[in-house]
């Protein structure tokens, strides 16, 4: 039993992509679906690293303009 493609008549001249297509096992489709998850992963760990470093620089900067503005209505 033949299985027909009609995706790959405009990706002739890409070996990997007609291979990538008539894979018919299925461990391409496991591999992509588990280096998304992966990235996905490592983008939600990295983006709250990220924030709590910002949360922790924004409080700190705004400590500071506080201090400076009760500094300065002091002089006043």
């Amino acid at each position: 039993m033949k299985i027909e493609y009609p995706l790959l008549e405009s990706f002739e001249s890409s070996y990997a992509l007609r291979r990538f297509f008539r894979e018919d096992n299925g461990q391409t489709s496991v591999e992509v679906i588990l280096l998304i998850g992966a990235v996905l992963v490592l983008t939600i760990i990295s983006g709250t690293y990220i924030y709590r470093i910002n949360s922790s620089i924004n409080n700190q900067f705004n400590e500071t303009i506080t201090k400076s503005r009760d500094f300065m209505l002091g002089k006043i």
